[in-house]
């Protein structure tokens, strides 16, 4: 039995439950309300189901009273069975698989299986003579004995419709698909369609930079022309989607699919399931798909972790066609062609204290990792608690206060690049509103007049993030800039560009924007500071988790530095920020856990259709 204390009032989950319950004519005391109210609280933890083995027997005490107690396994699931919630019943809750779905969660789960299952199932692609040209160009076979990832993702990317790459940190991810999309432009006769896109404004444009400097090696190492031709230029999933804000519909669905042949979705592992089955929705029978991304990271903000379920560790194996096309021993029995770990960090070697950090912090072991914080003392620190005010008057003096006598926007964003804060939370005094707000106090108090505009609300040097997308600006939720003077001496909102010039927007033109010295880890997925410092609160909570801290500690390239108390690194280690859901199951990658309770039936090949245009399954 376990405790689960919730932070908030069941208002909503405790109506919904017993409108259910007054549905099917049971009383409130059935097992079924309980099921209602937990499956919106997974929801709300990400969980795309709720899985009752994980669940059941749990004590849940909400706003220091005890209000539930869920019921014991066997006694959940026979009183679920005898209902009509299944895949088939016309009913707003599916039980199926041990799993409680709300039913449109179900639904974009099975049909994005299903779509996946196609693809998956779908007869391996021919590489031509000249992609095979490409392939020996640019993933040259070495008389090494080690294997090559690289080429092997190459190999896998460009015979499978469906692919995944998947990676840490300094992998080589976007140096590998640059070439892989250099390969995939002889295999069409005409030029195809590729677009490249990510979950966010910013990891969109992160995308686009690291192809062109991809590209600009590239260029300097082969003397060939179709090396321009690689697309670079990257977009959010819903602007390539059309989504259209005041019909809470995308513009590209099933009965209007996208001219796409290949899609590359890059940070795949911040995609959520609503929007990973929308997108599949749109895109016509012959395109490519490429996911490429880092599991080991925070998944989604909203419910799912495809990228994920898609990525089994250790990997399976290759079938036996594939193993001996690769020179790869083959799977003893379930076998993931699609799926490729690309395993050498040039990043971390696994032998610098970052590396062996992030390693520990992955394996679980919170002692251990705990322990290399002190073994690298060149790369690695620690603070406690009692001295971080200390220490964060340091940071500003040694880092940002150098941002606000600059020599120009250029030089003050080179400050900004070197450091950066990180914290678990938006909220609390190791929260980023709060650090942002002492900070600035102190800057601002101690900045020149001139360098302040009229309100004293904003101050040359101050770093800002966008937190909207705008579209007609061309920025996007994530984007981090600086306030500058113009040439005019007005103070405005300058954010880099790919070539390292600056555009400048006039600060009332923004959508809403907040100071950013301080940034949530979840904010910073996919950007690199040579320098880090991770705050973490001083007592432990549930939302941290070793996903949080290797995606903090993996944005530091030199140097890292954790503030907070051992026993809140060392829990947040233990816990593991595991999602649950149905999709293994149903694509087969996962054999061990198709049976999760006593004597549950068989799984079943129920596939969803998706709903009409029409329809809301927001």
């Amino acid at each position: 039995m376990s405790i689960t204390v919730v932070g908030q009032a069941l208002t909503l989950e405790r109506t919904l439950a017993k409108q259910l319950c007054q549905w099917l004519e049971v009383s409130l005391d059935h097992p079924l309300y309980d099921a209602v109210v937990a499956v919106n609280i997974a929801l709300q933890r990400g969980h795309s189901c709720l899985l009752l083995s994980d669940w059941a027997g749990q004590h849940w005490v909400e706003e220091g009273v005890y209000r539930l107690a869920l019921p014991e396994l066997s006694v959940w699931h026979a009183a679920l069975s005898a209902l009509p919630i299944g895949p088939n019943d016309a009913f707003p809750v599916v039980y199926e698989h041990g799993r409680v779905y709300l039913r449109r969660y179900w639904q974009f789960e099975s049909e994005l299986a299903g779509a996946l299952a196609d693809r998956l199932a779908a007869p391996p692609l021919t590489l031509s003579v000249a992609v095979a040209e490409r392939l020996a160009l640019l993933f040259p076979q070495t008389d090494t004995r080690a294997v090559d990832w690289q080429r092997v993702a190459a190999i896998n990317t460009l015979t499978n419709p469906f692919s995944v790459i998947a990676g840490g940190p300094g992998t080589g991810k976007t140096y590998t698909v640059t070439r892989i999309l250099g390969c995939l432009l002889a295999q069409y006769e005409q030029p195809p369609i590729i677009k490249l896109v990510a979950p966010t404004g910013k990891a969109a444009q992160r995308l686009t930079e690291s192809i062109v400097q991809a590209k600009t090696a590239l260029s300097q190492q082969h003397a060939v022309s179709w090396i321009a031709d690689i697309p670079e230029q990257a977009s959010t999933l819903h602007r390539l989607l059309g989504f259209l804000p005041k019909q809470l519909q995308f513009r590209y669905h099933q009965k209007n699919p996208l001219r796409v042949d290949c899609v590359l979705i890059d940070e795949a592992s911040m995609v959520d399931l609503p929007l990973m089955t929308r997108l599949f929705r749109a895109l016509p029978d012959h395109c490519r798909v490429i996911l490429l991304g880092d599991a080991a990271q925070l998944p989604s903000v909203a419910a799912g972790s495809i990228l994920a379920d898609l990525t089994p560790q250790p990997h399976p194996g290759y079938s036996v066609k594939r193993a001996a096309q690769l020179g790869l021993p083959a799977a003893a029995s379930t076998s993931a062609d699609y799926l490729t770990f690309l395993q050498h960090s040039h990043r971390f070697d696994g032998k610098g204290g970052i590396g062996v950090l992030a390693n520990s912090v992955m394996s679980g072991d919170g002692p251990a990792a705990w322990a290399h914080l002190s073994q690298h003392p060149e790369v690695l620190d620690q603070v406690s608690t009692a001295d971080f005010d200390t220490q964060l008057r340091e940071w500003v003096e040694q880092h940002y206060r150098p941002m606000l006598t600059a020599t120009d926007v250029s030089a003050a964003w080179q400050y900004l690049s070197a450091f950066r804060i990180l914290c678990a939370t938006r909220v609390g005094r190791q929260g980023t509103v709060a650090l942002n707000e002492r900070i600035t106090q102190w800057l601002r108090g101690q900045s020149h007049q001139r360098l302040r505009d009229q309100s004293h609300q904003w101050f040359q040097g101050q770093p800002i993030m966008v937190t909207q997308n705008d579209y007609s600006l061309g920025l996007f939720n994530g984007d981090v800039g600086l306030i500058w003077p113009d040439d005019d001496g007005a103070l405005v909102a300058c954010f880099p560009q790919t070539e390292g010039s600056f555009v400048k927007v006039s600060v009332a033109r923004l959508p809403s924007i907040e100071t950013v010295f301080a940034m949530t880890i979840h904010k910073t997925q996919g950007s690199e500071f040579a320098q880090v410092a991770m705050v973490l609160p001083e007592l432990s909570g549930p939302f941290l988790s070793r996903e949080l801290l290797y995606t903090g500690l993996t944005r530091a390239k030199r140097q890292f530095t954790y503030c907070g108390e051992q026993s809140v690194w060392v829990n947040a280690v233990s816990r593991h920020a595991a999602r649950h859901s149905g999709l293994r199951i149903r694509l087969g990658i996962d054999q061990s856990n198709t049976a999760t309770v006593a004597n549950e039936t068989a799984v079943t090949n129920v596939v969803a259709k998706p709903p009409e245009q029409g329809s809301l399954d927001f």
